[in-house]
């Protein structure tokens, strides 16, 4: 292996008693340490951890209002930083970060806003959502997790001046084979790495996933890890209280169902797409012998029919019976109309009279262009029926059109939208 090495000299930025907290009580590798935690004091504080506020958070003279200020002052006495790489930006660093204060501020209760007993241990960047934390990894790291799992390294890695072996992350990715820990907080994860695990640290057990458990799906942090033949280890700390277990079982299994969401969508793109008809034996057989070796197979569908349930019985041991649970639940009916054909001008003409007339509309189109289209129509006061030469008055062009189609459906806006839709269309 021919290894590029720019320079052996990690740059230690970490105070005695961080250091102690970190390399001596937590047991993590020093140069792993050195590259992803720093210490802080003063005004540093305020340049890590309020990195995302808006403008409106100053004053015209630039300095932060008074009630950050206040809020963090505890902190400039000294704290410890830890930030790790973005999966969303080529492994490049990211700005988010978490914080240990030595000296924190108290939690205030969220009904009486009265200040409570409770230690706010971490602080995690106001004002922006929370990420996932891939820390960086010296060469020796790579090595080890290299050998456990069996797993070639490239052949030319470049380690940085302060100790970093760039394309970790990049390998791990490209490699499914190797499983990946999922932890509570980024200690765990830089002990778990140490003993040569590949471990992806949460800033809590409910941030793998983002949503409401009506409508959740998996941080688009983990996404990229999300792989087919990924496995996924989810290691929360033990809890001994019983309302602290059921919590830290609720956000597991959430958690769990999230990536088995995903790895169902990629198995129906497995089963159905084009770029994948060329290997469409080969998968239909490891279904085959994944379906016929589970303990359980459990299919959920809302359009689940006799033929799809044929479909995997007859990939299970013989004489096995399907245990079927039917939802007889109906929502309250709304009026519906379905048009067909290829000539659009019929459901736009009747689209804009309903909606000129003040109702509530949705529509809902096999078609991304002609939503796409209808859209741009009705924003920009684009005429529906070309043989009608009164222009829109100024009220129709003000009119608040809301498209979702498959570029945006992740948007957050539209998450919410989707979860309430009963009440917005009713």
């Amino acid at each position: 292996m021919n290894i590029i090495d720019t320079h052996q000299n990690p740059n230690n930025q970490l105070a005695p008693n961080h250091w102690h907290e970190w390399v001596v009580n937590s047991a993590v590798d020093p140069k792993l340490t050195a590259l992803n935690v720093r210490s802080l004091s003063g005004s540093q504080v305020y340049e890590y951890l309020l990195y995302a506020l808006p403008q409106t958070a100053r004053r015209n003279d630039g300095r932060l209002r008074d009630g950050y200020l206040r809020r963090y002052a505890h902190a400039e006495e000294g704290a410890w930083w830890v930030s790790g790489l973005d999966p969303r930006n080529d492994w490049q660093p990211q700005d988010w970060g978490r914080m240990k204060p030595d000296c924190p501020r108290l939690e205030s209760d969220k009904t009486t806003q009265e200040q409570t007993q409770k230690p706010v241990k971490y602080e995690s960047p106001p004002k922006t959502p929370n990420r996932v934390t891939y820390l960086r990894v010296p060469l020796h790291i790579w090595r080890l997790i290299a050998l456990r799992y069996d797993v070639p390294m490239p052949e030319y890695i470049t380690v940085t001046e302060e100790g970093e072996a760039l394309g970790f992350w990049a390998w791990v990715m490209a490699h499914p084979e190797i499983p990946v820990c999922l932890t509570e907080g980024e200690k765990k994860a830089a002990c778990l790495l140490t003993l040569g695990y590949v471990a992806i640290a949460l800033p809590g057990i409910w941030n793998g996933r983002v949503g409401k458990e009506d409508l959740e799906y998996l941080h688009p942090d983990l996404v990229p890890m999300a792989q087919k033949g990924r496995k996924f280890i989810i290691l929360f700390d033990y809890e001994s209280k019983p309302k602290t277990k059921q919590q830290v079982f609720a956000a597991t299994r959430r958690t769990c169902q999230v990536i088995l969401q995903l790895a169902c969508q990629y198995l129906a793109h497995l089963l159905k797409s084009k770029t994948c008809a060329y290997h469409r034996g080969a998968i239909l057989e490891v279904l085959e012998y994944l379906v016929y070796n589970a303990k359980l197979v459990v299919l959920a569908d809302a359009h689940l029919d006799d033929l799809t349930i044929e479909f995997f019985l007859r990939m299970r041991p013989a004489g096995e019976k399907p245990y079927i649970i039917k939802n007889e639940y109906r929502s309250g009916g709304r009026q519906v109309h379905w048009y067909e054909g290829k000539n659009s001008s019929a459901i736009v003409a009747d689209f804009h009279a309903q909606l000129m007339s003040g109702k509530k509309l949705m529509m809902v189109s096999d078609s991304k262009r002609f939503i796409k289209k209808l859209e741009r129509a009705l924003n920009d006061g684009t005429l529906i029926d070309d043989s009608d030469e009164t222009p829109e008055s100024a009220e129709d062009r003000q009119l608040r059109v809301w498209a979702i189609h498959s570029e945006n459906s992740r948007s957050e806006e539209n998450v919410i939208f989707i979860r309430e839709i009963i009440a917005v269309c009713s």
